[in-house]
């Protein structure tokens, strides 16, 4: 098992550090949200990764530093990567209608959700260390994880919706827009496929080897 979770972990810390490279290879200009949210996202899996391998492996004597880096990490990393998906949905979509609900459904979740969880997350390792906080994280922790998959679906049926609308007037499509529809299609599948799997972990109570899977499964989805 420890051996497992060493080698999600420096996978995560590759293809991290590998996509940041590539984002400053591939953009011509290093503005705009599409950039700043792929960006900030990416970097944020790293001390998510570290934190947790710290934690796990007691490098440091000191346990709010581990909770800090994975809790900023979390933080930035789960909703970033959500709208890295809805700035994507742009290419697809020129209803602005749905890409706002999309946008505000992203900013309602993380608050609602991301909130309590560092709060009770902060309370289970307070010096009270009361056991009804450490049930409080881990059923807030299930909760968050089924809401953010939940949101995940939807947006991936969002992406679904505007392919198969786009595919009806494929005739009009060059070879290269088609290509792009069918890798963003396969790409959601693959998100999805991941999400199902990361949660089913989580419900398991495999604890030990979901902080690192997570960090895996959101390198992997920002480098797709």
């Amino acid at each position: 098992m420890s051996r497992a979770m060493m080698a999600f972990t420096a996978i995560t810390w590759y293809n991290s550090i590998e996509t940041l490279v590539l984002i400053f290879i591939y953009f011509k200009m290093y503005t705009g949200l599409y950039f700043w949210r792929l960006l900030l996202s990416t970097a944020a899996v790293l001390p998510f990764a570290t934190g947790g391998w710290m934690k796990q492996h007691e490098i440091s004597h000191s346990h709010p530093l581990d909770e800090a880096l994975l809790i900023i990490g979390w933080l930035i990393m789960v909703p970033g990567q959500s709208l890295v998906l809805c700035s994507r949905l742009h290419i697809l979509s020129q209803d602005t209608v749905l890409l706002h609900f999309v946008l505000w459904l992203i900013i309602f979740n993380s608050i609602v959700l991301c909130i309590p969880t560092i709060v009770l997350d902060s309370l289970q390792f307070s010096t009270t260390h009361l056991p009804i906080y450490v049930h409080g994280y881990f059923v807030m922790e299930k909760i968050g994880m089924s809401l953010f998959t939940a949101q995940g679906v939807f947006i991936s049926g969002v992406y679904f919706w505007e392919v198969r609308k786009l595919l009806n007037v494929r005739r009009v499509l060059d070879s290269e827009m088609r290509k792009l529809i069918w890798q963003l299609l396969a790409m959601h599948i693959l998100h999805l496929t991941m999400d199902i799997g990361l949660l089913t972990v989580e419900f398991l109570e495999m604890y030990q080897i979901q902080t690192t899977l997570k960090g895996l499964v959101f390198s992997v989805k920002l480098e797709i």
